[in-house]
């Protein structure tokens, strides 16, 4: 339970909204979500392979990636979430270095591995489908897409939230063992 607490603390909803800029060109945000889920799905199949090759234990695992959310989410609770130039095309610019690492970053590959390590495959490909929508539903909605006093606190609630939960899946790591 407390994976997919991680992995829905570690969406980037927000960061990824903004991302995209202004008008992002619809082929460009349609691939820009099929690389996020491919690169969750490659996480979830590989991060339990290694551990599991590496001889290292679940607990382990969760202190690992409790450790990595917790201390990767820190900065975002003051850094600005990365906007896309106005002045680039849509995307063009903006998907690689913008938008992936909005999109997929450390906290939420150190989540799915942790959730892949303590789930079951249907309930861990569940979490990759409600990321994915997440994000997916958070960029069509109409609104906003720069980032506001009210985007930047909600981002933030989010980083608190994530640095909360890696914390606790840390101690639950550290319990366990």
């Amino acid at each position: 339970m407390l994976a997919a607490l991680a992995v829905l603390a570690t969406t980037p909803v927000v960061r990824g909204r903004l991302a995209v800029g202004p008008d992002p060109d619809p082929a460009a945000r349609s691939a820009a979500l099929a690389a996020l889920a491919a690169l969750a799905v490659v996480t979830v199949v590989v991060g339990p392979a290694l551990a599991l090759a590496a001889d290292v234990s679940a607990p382990t695992v969760r202190i690992a990636s409790g450790l990595v959310i917790a201390v990767t989410s820190v900065p975002d609770l003051w850094r600005r979430p990365l906007v896309a130039e106005p002045t680039d095309p849509p995307w063009r610019a903006g998907l690689v270095p913008v938008a992936f690492p909005e999109l997929f970053g450390p906290p939420l590959a150190a989540a799915l591995t942790a959730a892949a390590t303590d789930l079951p495959a249907g309930p861990t490909a569940g979490l990759v489908a409600a990321c994915v929508l997440a994000v997916a539903v958070a960029d069509r909605l109409p609104g906003v897409r720069t980032a506001t006093r009210p985007l930047r606190a909600l981002a933030g609630g989010r980083a608190a939230f994530a640095i909360a939960i890696g914390i606790a899946l840390t101690m639950h790591g550290v319990y366990d063992i």
